[in-house]
């Protein structure tokens, strides 16, 4: 598979087709910190770990250290080698033989629908404006001041607003999805039997600092989902923003929407497959839902629910503007830094993530949009026969569906639920 992969890029890099430097040097650091694990230890020979079977063992610390290793260090070195020297001079696909193009086939694959360059960056600014208000007005309330960008700066900085171990993390995460545990019942008629953990990221991630993210249940892991939690110390986070990328990552976000997708039987192919626009979509708005919810436990939470709103809608502004109008990278990571909490490593982070994979960081606030469109539309329909437990349920009840098709869904729904009043 790694030679194949070499093969490919190489060829992509013959037409032409190159990735963005800070992207081929993240990639070889990671490989090497990989490569620095012993074999024993390695997350590849994590199968062996939960087998008895010592012959079991030993022949996959032999297959990791004789095989996989060599074949990881070919790659890096093809990295560090052709990679690295022919990397494109810009984080977009403008840089790339056709890139407009390329951007707009790569919207419409992650979104499910046709949306414009210019009209994702209008967007995306006028939702940047909108949240910004909604921050100054909690900012007011319980910071004493108007004005935000420095306010974010001291959430980002302050000691007194970062956490200050790893456990305190994970603590506060675990709180936060028990608490949405207890209260999803009065939001949703159906609840899956699967659970989630919280787990913190592996130390050969370090140097990346991801966001958190999820992992739908796999063969032997009890049915649990995982939400992979970013809990280095030091560098520590802020403590505003934990409890909504929690309510995204895991209840009612991703955990709830996918696992349920995984228990309904009757949805035998839309169970399993998944796109952004949709699963994205509905994890951002799970993010507000909590707050209807009643889950944020302070102002801090809230304006941290606010950054991480600002950020998806950030992105529409920086994945438009460094694929289609030619942003530099630096001019992406100042745009990040004056709108939202999120450091300066994970700003430049977040940046080579969308440069890597252009269109993807815009699904989110499109696909919230538009659920959130197709609820106030159903409300209105429907005034006080709406039922909140109903809508989500049809939402959720066919698995990942394209927004075409789930406007379709609601539309029938609220068609059926009209006749029947």
């Amino acid at each position: 598979m790694v030679d194949a992969r070499i093969a490919n890029l190489r060829e992509g890099l013959q037409l032409g087709y190159a990735a963005s430097p800070e992207n081929v040097a993240a990639a070889i650091g990671q490989i090497d910190a990989l490569n620095a694990i012993p074999p024993r230890d390695s997350p590849f020979a994590r199968p062996a770990a939960r087998d008895g079977d010592p012959a079991f063992r030993a022949e996959m610390e032999r297959l990791v250290g004789e095989e996989l290793v060599p074949a990881l260090r070919r790659y890096r070195d093809f990295l560090a080698s052709e990679c690295a020297a022919r990397a494109r001079r810009l984080p977009g696909v403008l840089a790339l033989p056709d890139g407009a193009a390329c951007y707009g086939a790569a919207v419409r694959r992650f979104v499910t629908l046709e949306v414009p360059a210019k009209e994702i960056h209008e967007t995306g600014l006028a939702e940047v404006a909108r949240v910004r208000a909604e921050m100054i007005a909690i900012a007011e309330r319980s910071f004493g001041t108007r004005d935000v960008t420095t306010l974010l700066a001291k959430l980002r900085a302050d000691p007194a607003w970062l956490y200050a171990s790893p456990e305190e993390i994970v603590t506060t995460a675990q709180a936060a999805v028990d608490r949405a545990w207890a209260a999803v019942p009065r939001w949703f008629a159906r609840l899956p039997s699967a659970r989630v953990r919280i787990t913190p990221y592996q130390e050969f991630m370090r140097a990346s600092a991801p966001m958190d993210s999820y992992a739908s249940a796999t063969a032997g892991s009890g049915g649990e989902g995982t939400m992979w939690i970013n809990a280095f110390v030091p560098p520590s986070r802020s403590k505003a923003g934990l409890e909504s990328v929690t309510f995204h990552e895991a209840v009612p976000g991703h955990h709830l929407q996918i696992a349920l997708a995984r228990e309904t039987a009757d949805v035998p192919v839309a169970r399993w497959i998944w796109n952004s626009a949709y699963g994205e979509g509905w994890a951002l708005y799970a993010e507000g839902l909590a707050e209807e919810m009643g889950l944020y436990t302070s102002d801090v939470d809230r304006m941290g629910r606010l950054s991480f709103e600002a950020l998806r809608a950030a992105r529409l502004v920086v994945d438009s503007g460094i694929h289609a109008l030619g942003w530099s990278r630096q001019q992406a990571i100042d745009y990040l830094l004056q709108n939202t909490t999120v450091g300066s490593g994970l700003a430049a982070s977040e940046v080579d993530r969308y440069a890597a994979v252009p269109g993807q960081a815009v699904a989110y606030l499109l696909g919230a949009r538009e659920i959130r469109r197709l609820r106030s539309e159903a409300e209105r329909a429907l005034g006080p026969r709406f039922e909140i437990r109903a809508f989500h349920d049809v939402v959720l009840g066919a698995g990942t569906l394209p927004l075409p098709a789930l406007r379709e869904r609601v539309k029938a729904w609220v068609a059926e639920s009209s006749a029947r009043s």
